[in-house]
């Protein structure tokens, strides 16, 4: 099975999104992205990480129908080299951010995720995550709006801005399972990724968690 992490735009959050669902899962990680951060942190966390060269439909396809759960860490942007890791996936996992800007673009994601399922995987499943959020009027608003309008995704709640994701990204670890509150923030989402799995792979992956 496998889940990509993607957004139109970057800055987004795409790789704390990876790290954390690979850390809760134990899952296999694949880096498509050629900025190559999933790959850096993998390094430091002793991890084995697949570098993917621009055309990597092949790889994808293997992992999508391996038992096993990977994690691909997607370029930015609308182009095919960056919508492939989606486009192969059982679970995208779009993150945005609270700007104008962001939002724009996870507009243009849910239009590109709905071509993808319109035209070769109809079966995906979308979710959305606000990352990087500070408590204010405008980011509840935000929260609130997103959460209402899901139709085309199911939203999959908050993550705040933490320097405890930094520090975790920068020594090679992640925050999953050290009970903090970023700890539980990051489970919280990451049960609503699970939900978004086949009910098989689902009860599996639950066990093992």
């Amino acid at each position: 099975m496998l889940i990509s992490t993607w957004s139109d735009k970057g800055g987004t959050g795409k790789t704390t999104i990876s790290i954390l669902v690979a850390a809760y899962y134990g899952a296999q990680i694949l880096d498509l992205d050629p900025q190559g951060d999933l790959a850096r942190w993998a390094e430091k966390a002793g991890k084995p990480c697949e570098r993917l060269p621009a055309d990597a439909s092949k790889r994808l396809t293997d992992a999508a129908e391996d038992e096993a759960l990977w994690v691909v860490d997607c370029p930015p942007g609308n182009h095919p080299a960056a919508v492939q890791g989606m486009a192969f996936s059982q679970v995208v996992v779009i993150p945005t951010r609270s700007g104008d800007a962001d939002l724009v673009a996870l507009a243009r994601a849910i239009e590109t995720v709905q071509i993808v399922k319109k035209h070769g995987n109809p079966e995906l499943q979308v979710g959305v995550v606000l990352n990087a959020i500070r408590e204010t009027g405008r980011s509840r608003g935000i929260s609130q709006a997103l959460r209402v309008s899901a139709g085309a995704y199911s939203y999959l709640g908050e993550i705040k801005e933490r320097v405890v994701y930094e520090e975790a990204y920068s020594n090679g670890s992640a925050v999953v399972g050290e009970g903090g509150p970023a700890s539980k923030e990051a489970e919280a989402v990451i049960a609503r990724i699970e939900s978004l799995f086949p009910a098989s792979l689902t009860r599996k992956h639950a066990q093992s968690a």
